[in-house]
C-alpha cells in the first residue's frame, strides 16, 4: 500500500465501518477484509486500527454487538444500530468538519494543561492494571429523587478491569439513563454516499494536516522547539517519520496520543463500551440521548472550502504556542497524568482532586480554537449540549425515583462544570 497520511488512515475505519455494516453484520477481521475489498486494496488496515473504532462506535450507540458461534469459535459480530443508521449519513462530512480540523480534535486531548508543573516535583508513577474498584459515583438529590453520575475519564490505565457491581445495581434500579453527551453531524445522503467523495476527502485531509507552504515540521518550528520534539520522537516513536510532514497542531496531537499509549494510558472507549452493555440490560428504563447534531449544508466543494478556511484562520504564533504547550505536557506531566489515572481507577477521589485540573487557567490550544473561523459553531455546540444535559437532569430529578448518568469527571469537579450549576440551583450534591 502506498504511503498515506496516518491521521486520515486512522479515520478510515470510522468512515467505512457503518456503511459496510449496514449491508450485513460482520466480526472485526471480516470487516478488515471488506474495507480492503471495497477500496481495491487502497486501504489495507491492521486489525488493531479497526477494533478500537468498533468499540467506540458501540459505546456511542451507533453499532450494536452480539456474540455468535462460527466454526466452533465465539466471535463478536457488529451491525448498525437504529441510531447509527441515521448518523452514518453524516460520518464522512462530520470527519471533514472535524478536520475543520483533524487538527483541533486530534491535537486537543482533554489532558492539555495550561501550566505544567516541573518534572522534578513529580513522583515516579506506575500505571495500575488488573482488577480495580473503579471510581465512586456522585449523588444529586431533590427530596427523595436521586441522580447518580458516573465520572468518565480519558485516558485510563491500559488493561484495567474495574468492579461493576455497584454500577450494575444502580443501572438496574434506574427509571432513566442519561447517556454520555455526544456530538454528530449530518449532510445530504446524495453527497455522503457518493464514493468519489471519500477519495476527495482523503486528498483534502492530506492537504489540510500539512503546512500550507509545504514546509516540514522542522522548518515550521524554532530550532530549540524542534530539538525538544526530536528528543521525544527518538524515545517514543523513532519510526513514525510521517509526523515530520504534519503541521504543528496535528503533529502535537499525534505525539501526545503515541506517548500516552506507550506510557500505558489509553482512551476511555472501553469504559464507555462496558457502561453501554450494562445499560442495555435495563430494558424498562427511558434512555435520554444528549446529542447535538450539526446540519452540514452545501456541496462537497462548499464543505471542503469551509475546512480549508478553518485551517487558514489558525494564527501561526498561536499554533506554535499550542504545540509547545503539548510538548511541555509530554515532557513534564506524564507522571501526574498517571497519578490522575491511578486515583480514578482506585476510587481515590481526594487524590484525584489534589492533581491540578486540566485547563484550569485556560490554555493556548483553546485560545487557538477561540480565534478560528469556526469559533461560533464551537461555542454553539458547547452551549446547546450543556443546556440539553441540564434540562435532562432537572427533568429526571423532578420525575424519577432514581436516574443514572455519565459525565466527564471534569464536569463534576471543575468550578464551572455542569454539577456546579445544579448545586447553584439548590439541588443537594454529595461528592465522594
Amino acid at each position: 500500500m502506498a504511503k498515506t497520511n496516518a491521521a486520515f488512515m486512522s479515520a478510515v475505519p470510522e468512515l467505512l465501518a457503518p456503511r459496510l455494516l449496514a449491508r450485513e453484520e460482520m466480526y472485526g477481521y471480516q470487516l478488515v477484509r471488506a474495507i480492503r475489498t471495497v477500496s481495491a486494496e487502497a486501504f489495507d488496515l491492521a486489525e488493531g486500527m479497526v477494533y478500537p473504532v468498533l468499540h467506540s462506535l458501540e459505546a456511542r450507540g451507533l453499532l450494536k454487538a452480539r456474540e455468535k458461534i462460527t466454526d466452533g469459535r465465539a466471535r463478536i459480530y457488529y451491525s448498525v444500530a437504529a441510531k447509527g443508521k441515521t448518523r452514518q449519513k453524516g460520518l464522512l462530512l462530520a470527519k471533514l468538519l472535524k478536520l475543520l480540523a483533524a487538527a483541533l480534535l486530534v491535537a486537543l486531548p482533554p489532558q492539555v494543561r495550561s501550566q505544567p508543573t516541573s518534572a522534578s516535583e513529580a513522583p515516579e508513577e506506575f500505571v495500575v492494571v488488573g482488577r480495580q474498584p473503579g471510581p465512586p459515583l456522585w449523588r444529586v438529590t431533590n427530596g427523595d429523587k436521586v441522580l447518580w453520575i458516573f465520572p468518565y475519564l480519558s485516558p485510563v490505565p491500559k488493561d484495567m478491569i474495574w468492579e461493576t457491581d455497584k454500577v450494575e445495581k444502580l443501572v438496574a434500579e434506574a427509571q432513566e439513563l442519561i447517556l454520555m453527551p455526544q456530538q454528530g453531524a449530518s449532510a445530504s445522503p446524495l453527497l455522503v454516499l457518493n464514493p468519489i467523495n471519500l477519495f476527495r476527502g482523503w486528498r483534502l485531509a492530506k492537504r489540510l494536516v500539512r503546512n500550507p507552504d509545504g514546509a516540514s515540521l522542522q522548518d515550521s518550528l524554532p530550532p530549540d522547539l524542534h530539538a525538544r520534539f526530536a528528543t521525544l520522537q527518538a524515545r517514543y516513536f523513532p519510526r513514525e517519520n510521517d509526523v515530520d510532514e504534519l503541521r504543528p497542531i496535528v503533529a502535537g496531537g499525534r505525539m501526545s496520543s503515541i506517548i500516552q499509549r506507550e506510557e500505558g494510558l489509553v482512551d476511555g472507549g472501553d469504559i464507555l463500551a462496558s457502561l453501554r452493555r450494562l445499560t442495555r440490560r435495563n430494558k424498562d428504563a427511558v434512555r435520554t440521548d444528549v446529542s447535538v447534531n450539526v446540519e452540514l449544508e452545501g456541496s462537497f466543494r462548499d464543505l471542503a472550502r469551509r475546512a480549508e478556511t478553518m485551517m487558514e484562520s489558525l494564527e501561526p504564533a498561536q499554533e506554535l504556542a499550542c504545540f509547545e504547550q503539548q510538548l511541555l505536557h509530554m515532557e513534564q506531566d506524564l507522571e501526574y497524568m498517571k497519578s490522575r489515572a491511578n486515583a480514578w481507577a482506585r476510587g481515590y477521589v481526594d487524590e484525584f482532586r489534589d492533581i491540578p485540573l486540566v485547563g484550569e487557567e485556560g490554555n493556548a490550544c483553546m485560545d487557538l480554537i477561540a480565534a478560528s473561523s469556526e469559533r461560533e459553531l464551537i461555542l454553539e455546540i458547547e452551549t446547546r449540549m450543556r443546556t440539553m444535559w441540564l434540562q435532562a437532569a432537572e427533568r429526571a430529578l423532578a420525575t424519577n425515583h432514581s436516574t443514572f448518568a455519565i459525565l466527564p469527571i471534569d464536569s463534576l469537579i471543575s468550578a464551572d462544570g455542569l454539577l456546579s450549576e445544579l448545586k447553584a440551583k439548590g439541588y443537594e450534591v454529595r461528592e465522594p
